[in-house]
């Protein structure tokens, strides 16, 4: 199990992050949001046991790092904050505020734009022989 978390870490190192974002501070932010999820799964009575681990943990050399208490503040105040979110079924269909309106159609009209450059290569081909203004494209059989 160790391992695996272990190379998990590591392949975070991996990822790219954007110009100006710190690759460490990407990982640790990472690492929060998993520890965040992973103690979602457990219950309020799992919860205050496992805060009560790292209170243990932190303490099991005898030095709590700086960075340690921040993390388990950090991840104290997002178990207490109370971000429930449900979501709820609009009922039908679009309101009327998502509908897009299509309007009818408006007949622009035949384009004018023309460049000289362009001239001397453009050609319109009809299929109708009848036409004498355009050439006619041979048909291929």
């Amino acid at each position: 199990m160790f391992e695996g978390i272990d190379q998990n870490v590591k392949d975070l190192f991996t990822e790219s992050v954007s110009e100006n974002e710190d690759p460490k501070a990407f990982v640790h932010s990472k690492l929060k949001v998993r520890c965040f999820e992973i103690f979602q799964s457990f219950d309020q009575r799992g919860q205050t046991e496992l805060m009560n681990l790292i209170d243990t943990l932190l303490m099991a050399d005898g030095v709590a790092h700086p960075a340690e208490v921040q993390f388990r503040s950090e991840l104290a105040q997002l178990l207490d904050a109370d971000i429930d979110v449900e979501l709820v079924d609009a009922g039908g269909g679009p309101s009327d505020s998502t509908r897009v309106a299509v309007a009818k159609p408006v007949d622009a009209g035949p384009s004018h734009a023309d460049h000289p450059f362009f001239k001397p290569f453009e050609f319109h081909f009809s299929r109708d022989p009848r036409r004498s203004d355009v050439r006619s494209a041979p048909i291929a059989r």
